[in-house]
């Protein structure tokens, strides 16, 4: 009886003539919208985890691996040359590797070694379950943001390690990359230095840096010295030189900012142009990258690689064009021809380069270095290139920021083991 007074009295109330500001409402709005995405993506994780945990009981498929020593995972097939000399290193020193991935077509499925096995584990999202109940004792993974994006650390691991990639400072890192790993196999003593200031000013763990070089330079080093011996790349004419774009993956990038249209000019002018985008581009921006290959597919002189090396592309290339991009370094240091940096509307906010009072080493490096295009001069790009070509200096480039260039992965191994050792310990 009591329950139907209830009904009755809230139905008999009033209504009430409330007025709510727009401040107000967008936040309740907002709040609401952010609320029920959470639930949604909650749910989504349940049901994904559910699905692999049935998939193993009926398919007797381990939800993961027995507990290893060393587990590398890698988000695409582009990240093998990064773990490829590390891995060779190891297996030669009788040490057993795990290699995951979420790309089959990923060149490490088909390496094989006696101390080495590889498994093709599912896209980003469905690797992360299985990640997030991981038995090993050390994972090593290119991917930042430990414990802040799609992967967790798994309380079956003792230890994590990231693997930089790149040889620029780590500014353009998004926040919080590396805060949650125990260690971080840096490229070069920048990298630490700026890893060390963002320590202080978040008061985080004292994570354990280790200075090993690039690893990837390894492999590239090996596979631009059998090319240049079969590659009898005839010199251009200035009318068909070849031009190499290969942008960053990040919202700044001359793709995301520029589209198609910065292509134009210089098909249009009858060079030959090959996009490269970063690995990281077709997980981030999917879209982007089939927008542009739609958008310019009446152009016979237009062309992706999508291979997982990028030294093929770079060896057929005259000239490179690339935006806040470590593959800027790549290009001069190895392989020592002309480039052009464009500028494009850099917004660092979510970056690490917020909370660093300090520029990054490579971007007074590129100001000193390269010509930087402005969007005004796009129209003439074309001009540019062929400047740039006749112009080239290779003495502007050097290789001062190289740390075990040749050796890089077997000093990554050497470290990597000696953190097995003191897990022992």
């Amino acid at each position: 009886m009591r329950v139907f007074f209830f009904l009755a009295l809230l139905l008999s109330v009033p209504p009430a003539f409330a007025y709510l500001d727009p401040a107000s409402g967008s936040a309740l709005l907002y709040i609401i919208i952010s609320s029920f995405g959470a639930v949604i993506y909650f749910i989504h994780r349940m049901v994904l985890t559910a699905y692999i945990r049935v998939r193993a009981f009926f398919l007797n498929e381990p939800m993961q691996a027995n507990t290893q020593d060393l587990v590398f995972y890698s988000e695409h097939k582009g990240y093998w040359s990064v773990f490829s000399p590390i891995i060779q290193s190891l297996v030669e020193s009788e040490q057993q590797c795990l290699y995951l991935t979420s790309d089959k077509n990923d060149p490490g499925l088909e390496y094989s070694h006696a101390f080495f096995s590889a498994k093709y584990i599912g896209s980003v999202n469905v690797a992360a379950i299985q990640l997030n109940h991981l038995e090993a004792k050390v994972v090593v993974m290119t991917t930042p943001q430990l414990d802040v994006h799609h992967f967790r650390r798994s309380k079956n691991v003792q230890h994590y390690s990231h693997v930089v990639h790149a040889p620029v400072d780590v500014h353009t890192y998004k926040k919080f990359a590396f805060d949650y790993f125990d260690s971080v196999l840096c490229s070069n003593e920048q990298q630490i230095n700026s890893i060390r200031a963002l320590e202080k000013t978040r008061r985080t763990k004292i994570k354990d840096l280790r200075c090993v070089g690039l690893t990837y330079y390894d492999r590239m080093l090996e596979e631009l010295s059998v090319a240049s011996k079969s590659n009898e790349h005839a010199s251009h004419e200035t009318d068909n030189l070849h031009v190499l774009v290969a942008p960053t993956w990040k919202p700044y990038s001359i793709i995301n900012c520029y589209g198609a249209d910065f292509f134009k000019p210089l098909l249009d002018a009858g060079m030959k142009v090959t996009l490269r985008p970063h690995p990281q581009t077709y997980t981030s921006f999917p879209e982007i990258v089939k927008n542009i290959e739609l958008e310019l597919s009446s152009y016979s002189n237009f062309t992706i690689d999508r291979e997982a090396s990028s030294v093929a592309a770079m060896l057929a290339s005259d000239l490179m064009i690339a935006d806040l991009s470590g593959v800027i370094w790549d290009y001069t240091f190895l392989h020592k021809k002309p480039l052009l940096t464009v500028s494009t509307p850099v917004d660092l906010d979510g970056f690490e380069a917020t909370e660093l009072d300090h520029e990054a080493w490579e971007l007074s490096a590129i100001k000193e270095r390269f010509t930087v295009v402005q969007p005004t001069q796009f129209f003439q790009l074309d001009d540019i290139v062929r400047q740039a070509t006749d112009e080239y200096d290779p003495e502007r480039y050097n290789s001062k920021a190289l740390i075990n260039l040749g050796s890089a992965g077997a000093a990554a191994a050497q470290e990597l083991k000696g953190i097995l050792e003191g897990l022992a310990a």
